[in-house]
C-alpha cells in the first residue's frame, strides 16, 4: 500500500525535522494500514515536531517548578536527575518537543541553577 513516493515523502519529513523518528514510525504503520499519504496523516493525527524554544522553555520551566526535590538533587550532584527531567519535559510535550532543544534547554537551565545555588 506504500508507494515509493509516499516513503520518500516520509522520510523527507523525518529527515527535515517535522516529525521526529517516533512519529515516523507511527505514521508509516499507518500508511501501510491506510494506504494514506503521510502528510495527512500527519496533519490529521497533528503529529508536528515543537521546535519553538519558547515553548520549550516554558515546559521545563514548569516541570522545574512542580519538581522541586528533583531539582535539589540534581543541583545536590546527583546530574542523573537531569534524564527523569528530560522524560518529564517530554511527556509534557507529548513526545512532540525535538529532543535536540529540549536537552540544550534543559542543560542550560539546570546549569543556570547550579550556579545560582553556588555549587
Amino acid at each position: 500500500r506504500v508507494n515509493p513516493d509516499q516513503l520518500a515523502k516520509l522520510i523527507s519529513m523525518v529527515e527535515s525535522g517535522k516529525i521526529n523518528s517516533l512519529s515516523g514510525k507511527r505514521v508509516l504503520k499507518k500508511m501501510v494500514e491506510t494506504g494514506e499519504s503521510p502528510t495527512v496523516i500527519v496533519d490529521a493525527d497533528g503529529l508536528h515536531q515543537v521546535s519553538d524554544k519558547l515553548q520549550i522553555v516554558q515546559a521545563i520551566e514548569e516541570i522545574l517548578d512542580q519538581n522541586p526535590l528533583q531539582v535539589a538533587q540534581y543541583v545536590g550532584g546527583k546530574e542523573t536527575v537531569s534524564n527523569w527531567l528530560f522524560g518529564q519535559v517530554m511527556r509534557k510535550m507529548r513526545g512532540k518537543a525535538s529532543s535536540h532543544i529540549v536537552k540544550d534547554e534543559l542543560d542550560a537551565a539546570l546549569v543556570d541553577l547550579q550556579s545560582k545555588s553556588g555549587t
